[in-house]
């Protein structure tokens, strides 16, 4: 399963983080409801999956969120830090999410 975030498909969204990898990537943040996602948040990490487990916005992510919370990722090991985090500025000016402003 796929989903898009600009011109990127993120694998999942997946509704529980053992499915993700402790890899280099990003991260989008949705919430499902009435068949549609709703973006919340985007991001990069070092290691997907235990900085998503531990992640400093997740009350955050949960106070926003009007349905059931999701994660996608793309992973990208074969990117600089330095590009992951020029995709994740492209990705927030583009659609604003209500999170980690």
């Amino acid at each position: 399963m796929a989903i898009r975030v600009g011109d990127y498909s993120f694998e999942g969204p997946f509704k529980f983080l053992n499915i993700v990898r402790d890899v280099p990537g990003l991260f989008a943040v949705h919430y499902y409801r009435d068949g549609k996602y709703f973006l919340l948040d985007i991001g990069e990490e070092e290691k997907l999956r235990s900085a998503l487990e531990q992640h400093a916005r997740h009350d955050e992510w949960d106070r926003f969120a009007r349905g059931v919370l999701t994660f996608a990722v793309l992973y990208t090991g074969e990117h600089t830090v330095k590009e992951r985090r020029a995709a994740v500025v492209e990705l927030r000016e583009h659609y604003q999410p209500v999170c980690g402003r």
